[in-house]
């Protein structure tokens, strides 16, 4: 026979401490089975037999016959809940899911769940590694009427003729950063969606009642450059 390569001989030195364990528990037990429950014979019956100077103690051996007898197996200690374990990953919760998807693709993931009786972590890993979807962030894009935009460049222009000719200092406008305001003739709002096969666009149609706030801009800035001047 040929010598052993040591990455062998290292993996054997690691196995067989381990089946000698299990080989020993399993003959505990049944060496309690034949000698009607007594812990002191079947500690006995373990030292002659594996010819060790000690053996498992009285409570070590009624735990593993406790153990045998609750679940076949000295190794495996889940009460009831014997074998491989479950995972809500099935092809049913799948189907399921999908189909959902497919009626309305606008669904949230916790509607899904609850409509389910999933976790929403569980239908997550569904959508994400069975049905390859992902979460990603959708716009919802509304028309400025052509009204408010003439608006917004007739004050642009106005205040830069009062930065031009009034030596109106910009520093005195007080800006935020709770209103955004465009030129592009659209107002974006920005949404989360999750699992839709395609980007939805939404165009409505809405009046910018928040063009006021930059009316009231200049004499805003004139009272503060007043204020300031003095």
């Amino acid at each position: 026979m040929g010598q052993n390569r040591p990455e062998e001989c290292k993996a054997n030195l690691e196995i067989f401490p381990r089946m000698a364990n299990i080989v020993r528990s399993d003959t505990a037990v049944d060496s309690s089975d034949k000698l009607e429950h007594s812990p002191t014979a079947t500690r006995r019956s373990f030292q002659k037999r594996f010819n060790v100077p000690k053996g498992p103690d009285a409570k070590n051996i009624r735990n593993l016959f406790a153990k045998f007898e609750r679940t076949s197996s000295v190794n495996d200690n889940r009460v009831g809940n014997v074998g491989p374990r479950q995972t809500v990953v099935t092809s049913g919760n799948v189907a399921e899911v999908s189909g959902i998807v497919q009626q309305n693709p606008r669904n949230a993931v916790r509607r899904i769940a609850s409509e389910i009786g999933l976790k929403r972590s569980s239908t997550q890993k569904i959508l994400r590694n069975s049905l390859r979807m992902f979460p990603y962030k959708i716009q919802s894009h509304q028309a400025i009427p052509i009204k408010a935009v003439r608006q917004r460049f007739d004050f642009a222009n106005e205040i830069l003729t009062m930065i031009d000719n009034e030596g109106f200092d910009v520093s005195c406008i007080w800006f935020t950063d709770e209103v955004h305001f465009h030129l592009n003739e659209f107002v974006n709002k920005k949404t989360g969606d999750f699992g839709v096969p395609k980007i939805l666009i939404c165009v409505k149609r809405n009046h910018c009642i928040r063009l006021k706030l930059l009316l009231g801009l200049r004499y805003a800035a004139e009272a503060l450059s007043a204020l300031f001047s003095c």
